[in-house]
């Protein structure tokens, strides 16, 4: 492998052609280019940083020539792969553009972003990343991947990373002295430099994004026959768990079946430009989470829509929103992008959808009503008559060799070693409730105190047995799997990389321990024959699917009692749902203990009707892993607000296994304690049934006592004597015993709220606060509502409820 350091002045003449030539060989080499940018060893021409010129200590004065691309460039040779990255900016797209890189079977040249002294950043070469961050965000460094392997999968080439401009380009222009020395010495010629960038970098993106939406010749010629009698369609969405995503994916491959053409399916935020879009029908399918808030992926995307007010009369759209009814914002996210969509002028085709988590058949209810209607409001072609199962998305090739493979990371997500799992509750009791502690001082998992990690459970090796056995699968036999669509879930384009085995698909891919839905059982059926056919389908349709659930059935149970219904492996990664991950809190500060994530799960066991014990997929996993095993896991940014003075108080009320954000808040202010800072009041409400089984991290909270951070510890133990039986005590009776304390840290100190337990008590936790507050003369009864939500508005009232 060849490395080399270069400046901007390598790429405008000294060694361009040399890196052309060897390309142009077209043999296996890989070339990694670290561009510090400034022309540092000769002094006759400016600094080409920006694209445009500027100004650098060894060249004020010298020549304002482009610099070359050689990326562009080199994008145009056959069969060559490049990758433009910034470490700082983007970690996990460094490290897949690196792996890619080295798998590629020709040239490859990977081109960093490389700050340098010359630069004379003034935040300094000790905060390297966040200057990386802020030359991404605002499009002066564009971070993309162009694999020419892809085109055999029908995929764009060229991938654009850095999808959305977020940045400012002066701001970040400025925090470098070798551009703000050209401002004080020339500000005419900065000014129209900084004007004419601006102007460049979007002209540049808005290039990029187009660049990455083509699709090979034989792709785009496919997908062109494929719709020519349909309308066009943007399929969106805004997903925090990956169910809306998935949801989306299930109507963009319905809606081509039924002649549409999918211009594009993408988050939210990769279309904040519908203003500038041809007319077309928008479809969206929005997820909320926290407190009614939008997810990550369409957070730029409902900032952005205010703007646009009257601007996007050209669309028309419709909105499906995911949600649960035990929260007390339900689909307030996808209420918020329908009213934004029609503020900006579009026209809204029909009622907004609702899927609801708590509906018999999950949010399958909700969509399988809206569905045929939404159909036919933006003008879909009748479903077509099929003889047999609709084809499989991928492809399944078998090779003559057994393989042990590798454990496959989700996109996203990076595989964490297990550091400690250790049981909470004494052995005799009947919970499980473990403290699970992850291992992050080798993998890059950063985050922010409130945070939340998302999991990705696997099937036990039971389960995976049972399913290879029935379904006659040869279980270590070496597979390639190929897509044969082209809206494959990222999951499973994952899987699509390397080789693989039916073992692993149905170990870490597939959840044949979920909960089958009516369509499942559908789809199933045309896999059966005879009167298991028909049963499966009457189950799709009438109330013995309600049966189904009453007995927590799970796939892998369906695929056991219907033997006729064997599909091959291609459809059951169509048919069956990939594993989803499950959000957890976390349990510790990231400063008071770091390179580590504790999490406090409780194993969710529960019995059926018919007496079975049943264990949730992913704690089940959780409480088996030992120490040293590797899961995969990615940060979600949590929906707790804190105060910027660190003397405001703060009152907490931690239901079960909701006390873990609650200990890493304590722990935070300990922290900050020990650095010298004076921290203020901290009240910790603890609901658990038992004090001597679930009362967790007593020694904890006894030593933030006797350290002066923790001011009180008010515990509810439900079910403990002289109270139960009869009476149960929970968090809210406690709350309206500590009035006072409540008016005086809420009330007079304008204080900070925090809940996070079950959805279902979230209602009973804010109505304790406002009879608290009322009773003790803090607000009038009439107000109290309004004083709540104007907490909630403030961000001084925050809620994490599952």
């Amino acid at each position: 492998a060849a490395e080399k350091g270069l400046g901007d002045g390598w790429a405008n003449d000294i060694g361009f052609g040399g890196i052309d030539h060897a390309v142009a060989l077209g043999e296996n080499i890989n070339i990694c280019v670290l561009d510090t940018e400034v022309y540092s060893n000769t002094g006759g021409q400016s600094s080409k940083a920006t694209p445009l010129g500027s100004v650098a200590k060894f060249a004020q004065k010298g020549r304002r020539l482009q610099k070359k691309d050689l990326g562009g460039a080199l994008m145009n040779y056959q069969g060559v792969y490049v990758a433009s990255v910034a470490m700082g900016a983007n970690y996990q797209q460094c490290v897949k553009a690196f792996q890619e890189a080295e798998a590629h079977p020709g040239p490859s040249i990977v081109m960093c972003y490389s700050p340098c002294i010359e630069h004379r950043t003034k935040t300094g070469l000790t905060l390297m990343a966040q200057d990386q961050k802020a030359a991404v965000d605002c499009g002066y460094w564009p971070l993309y991947r162009f694999d020419p392997k892809r085109a055999e999968e029908g995929q764009p080439v060229f991938q654009l990373d850095s999808k959305t401009l977020t940045g400012n380009v002066v701001d970040f222009l400025r925090n470098q002295n070798r551009y703000s020395q050209l401002e004080r010495t020339l500000p005419e010629d900065a000014k129209r430099l900084q004007s004419e960038l601006e102007d460049h970098l979007a002209k540049r993106h808005a290039a990029m994004k187009n660049r990455s939406e083509e699709l090979p010749a034989s792709a785009a010629v496919a997908k062109l026959v494929e719709g020519l009698q349909g309308p066009e369609i943007l399929v969106l969405y805004a997903s925090e768990t990956g169910t809306a995503e998935i949801v989306a994916r299930r109507f963009a491959r319905s809606a081509k079946e039924r002649g549409c053409v999918v211009k594009k399916m993408t988050e939210l935020n990769e279309c904040c430009d519908l203003h500038a879009m041809d007319a077309t029908t928008i479809v969206a399918f929005v997820a909320t989470c926290g407190d009614g808030e939008v997810p990550a992926s369409g957070e730029l995307f409902h900032k952005k829509i205010k703007d646009l007010e009257g601007k996007c009369a050209q669309h028309q759209f419709v909105v499906f929103a995911l949600g649960d009814k035990g929260y007390p914002k339900f689909c307030a996210a996808g209420k918020v992008v329908a009213a934004g969509l029609a503020s900006a002028g579009a026209k809204q085709l029909m009622e907004m959808g609702v899927g609801d988590q708590c509906d018999e058949d999950g949010w399958e209810t909700g969509y399988g009503a809206w569905m045929p209607v939404a159909m036919d409001k933006i003008g879909a072609l009748p479903p077509p008559k099929r003889d047999g199962p609709a084809p499989a998305q991928v492809l399944v090739t078998t090779f003559d060799e057994d393989l042990e493979p590798k454990q496959i990371c989700p996109p996203g997500a990076v595989l964490t070693p297990v550091m400690e799992n250790r049981r909470l509750p004494p052995p005799d009791y009947e919970r499980d409730v473990r403290h699970f502690v992850l291992d992050t001082s080798s993998v890059d998992l950063p985050y922010h105190l409130g945070d939340a990690i998302a999991l990705y459970p696997e099937n036990l090796e039971k389960h995976v047995d049972q399913a290879l056995k029935h379904l006659e699968l040869d279980a270590d036999r070496a597979i390639r799997v190929d897509p044969a669509a082209d809206d494959v879930p990222p999951r499973l384009l994952e899987v699509c990389k390397s080789r693989t085995t039916a073992r692993q698909v149905l170990t870490e891919i597939l959840d044949i321990c979920g909960r089958p839905s009516r369509n499942f059982y559908a789809q199933l059926s045309e896999f059966a024959a005879g009167d298991e056919k028909e049963e499966l389908l009457s189950i799709s349709t009438t109330e013995k699917f309600s049966a189904m659930l009453d007995e927590s059935t799970s796939i892998l149970d369906v695929l056991l009692k219907f033997p006729s219904a064997k599909p091959t492996l291609a459809h059951l990664m169509t048919v069956i749902p990939l594993i989803k991950p499950r959000l957890y809190s976390i349990a510790n500060s990231p400063d008071y203990a770091p390179g580590r994530v504790e999490l406090t799960v409780v194993v969710n066991r529960w019995m059926t009707k018919s007496g079975n014990m049943k264990t949730g997929t992913s704690t089940q996993y959780i409480s088996q892993m030992q120490v040293g095993q590797k899961i995969a896991a990615t940060m979600t940014t949590g929906t707790f607000v804190f105060p910027e003075d660190d003397r405001v108080p703060m009152v907490m009320t931690g239901l079960g296994t909701g006390i873990a954000p609650m200990r890493a808040f304590v722990q935070d202010r300990m922290y900050k304690k020990q650095q010298g800072k004076e921290v203020g009041p901290m009240v910790v409400f603890h609901g658990c049934r038992h004090e001597r089984e679930e009362y967790f991290y007593r020694d904890e909270w006894e030593a933030f006592k006797k350290a002066g951070v923790l001011t009180n510890m008010v515990p509810a133990f439900s079910h403990d004597p002289p109270h139960y039986p009869p009476k149960m005590v929970f968090v809210n009776h406690k709350m309206e015993e500590e009035m006072d304390l409540l008016k005086e840290y809420i009330g007079k100190q304008n204080g900070y709220f925090y809940m996070c337990g079950l959805a279902v008590a979230a209602p009973g936790i804010e109505t304790a606060l406002k009879k608290a507050m009322v009773g003790a003369g803090y607000v009038k009864a009439t107000e109290a509502d309004e004083w709540v939500e104007e907490m909630k508005r403030t961000g001084r009232y925050s809620m994490e409820s599952y």
